[in-house]
Order: structure tokens, then C-alpha cells, then sequence
């Protein structure tokens, strides 16, 4: 079952590097998404909307990432040969 583990940048509960060393022990880890200017609270206290527009946000960035790197790797690849 693929993995999701949001992060707040500014949380001091559970702080981004603590949350880091889940990657390499998660072999299913598909999303890493961190929060910019959020808190641990955050994910308790935001609106479902606005928590909903971030990760929508994020995810689509990530996604769009994730494309040009491919697309990169591919081009170097065809002018290569």
C-alpha cells in the first residue's frame, strides 16, 4: 500500500529531519510533502478546504517535478545517441 507523510516545516513535535529518516525505512513511500509555514497544529486547526487546496497544491507540484526530471533524463538519453 503506497505511503503518503506530510511534514510541517516549522513543527517541533515531530521536526522535518526526524520525519526524514522514515524515507529510506518505507520501502512504499510514494509522497514526501512538507508544509511550508506550518506548524504540527496545523494539520489539526486548518479548514478542511484550505488543507485540502495545500496538499492539492503540493501533490500537483511534486507530480509536475517528478515529469520534468523524466522528461530531462529522456532528452539527455535521445541526444546522446
Amino acid at each position: 500500500m503506497p505511503v503518503t507523510i506530510f511534514v510541517a516545516d516549522d513543527d517541533t513535535t515531530c521536526p522535518v529531519a526526524k520525519a526524514e529518516t522514515l524515507i529510506d525505512k518505507l520501502p512504499n513511500l510514494k509522497n514526501f510533502i512538507r508544509v511550508p509555514s506550518a506548524t504540527h497544529e496545523y494539520f489539526f486547526n486548518e479548514s478542511t478546504a484550505t488543507f485540502t487546496e495545500q496538499l492539492q497544491r503540493e501533490l500537483v507540484a511534486q507530480e509536475l517535478a517528478a515529469t520534468l526530471v523524466a522528461s530531462a533524463a529522456t532528452l539527455a538519453a535521445v541526444l546522446a545517441f
